[in-house]
């Protein structure tokens, strides 16, 4: 499982913020005559970070990055070999 490299909890996901953001939703009528949102969208943002859930510390500003923290604490697996993680 991936740690979080600022606080060392064990985590599953980070949360993203994107600033500035474009988001698009669909309002609409129902069937039964209330309003519905939903189908959002963002459409366009300038900057995004991705924090640690645990202690909210800004660990990168690059999703790929933010994808490798998620991977790090996942067995690696080359030609049927586990490897070790990096």
């Amino acid at each position: 499982m991936a740690k979080c490299p600022e606080c060392g909890a064990e985590i599953t996901y980070l949360k993203n913020f994107c600033f500035n953001a474009t988001v698009e939703y669909k309002w609409s009528v129902t069937p039964n005559g209330s309003i519905n949102c939903d189908e959002q969208t963002m459409t366009d943002y300038d900057e995004e970070e991705y924090w640690c859930p645990v202690c909210d510390a800004i660990l990168t500003t690059s999703e790929d990055e933010a994808k490798d923290i998620l991977l790090s604490g996942t067995p690696q697996v080359v030609d049927g070999q586990q490897i070790e993680s990096t």
